[in-house]
């Protein structure tokens, strides 16, 4: 957000967290720069200044940040990546008009743009060549999960309040977003078809709590700490 006070903060070694103050837009959801960027590029020169930064790559996650690395690489000559993670303009929350023109924008400009899905990729090819373009998929830290492996699930049950097994011991789990694109209708039949199973939920829940407390079956415990995660997985 920008409305926040302007810092600088250390989160752990070689790694910053910037956050700018503007009374212009509340967000980077709802920012639209073009023509109305100056204080952006201020804050960039600023920064740059302040800590003395020559060379540096722009690693885009966002398409509403377009106006800010188009910057960089022309008054300093950051090369700009892409990092084409998802359909921006499939959230509900990124109905900004400008917001489809501003991703094309940024997937014409960019050195480099890393897509996380075939997908993805193919519409990245529309707006630029083909050899800008690299498939990364989606992963996950797969030491970490595996650690489930080790734990003894009868006292993972007695240690986590309100994830005591059912009486027929069937738990199926799920750990994301439930979100308007969440297929909420398919997981309250699976909880239909399998009355015996117990359907638990992890995560921050934004849609359908309706339609999913409905089910006695289904248990929705909230977001939470992605170190306890494989704690539930076991």
């Amino acid at each position: 957000n920008f409305t926040s006070p302007s810092s600088v903060r250390k989160k752990q070694e070689n790694l910053y967290l910037v956050n700018w103050n503007s009374k212009k837009t509340a967000n980077i959801y709802t920012a639209d720069w073009r023509g109305n960027a100056g204080w952006l590029y201020r804050a960039l020169d600023a920064l740059l200044e302040r800590y003395a930064i020559r060379d540096a790559v722009t690693i885009v996650d966002y398409p509403n940040w377009v106006a800010g690395a188009k910057y960089l690489r022309k008054t300093y000559g950051f090369r700009i990546v892409t990092d084409y993670m998802d359909d921006y303009t499939g959230f509900a929350a990124t109905a900004e008009p400008f917001l489809k023109e501003n991703c094309e924008e940024l997937l014409r400009t960019s050195d480099m743009v890393a897509a996380s899905s075939s997908f993805l990729y193919d519409i990245a090819k529309k707006f630029t060549e083909e050899s800008r373009i690299c498939l990364i998929r989606n992963g996950t830290q797969t030491a970490h999960f595996q650690k489930a492996l080790t734990m003894q699930r009868a006292e993972n049950a007695k240690a986590q309040p309100g994830f005591e097994k059912n009486a027929a011991g069937k738990v199926i789990g799920y750990y994301g977003a439930v979100a308007h694109w969440f297929a909420y209708e398919k997981v309250c039949y699976v909880a239909d078809a399998l009355p015996e199973c117990e359907v638990v939920i992890i995560g921050e829940v934004t849609a359908h709590r309706d339609d999913l407390e409905k089910r006695k079956n289904i248990r929705l415990l909230g977001e939470m700490d992605y170190d306890r995660l494989p704690e539930h997985l076991a």
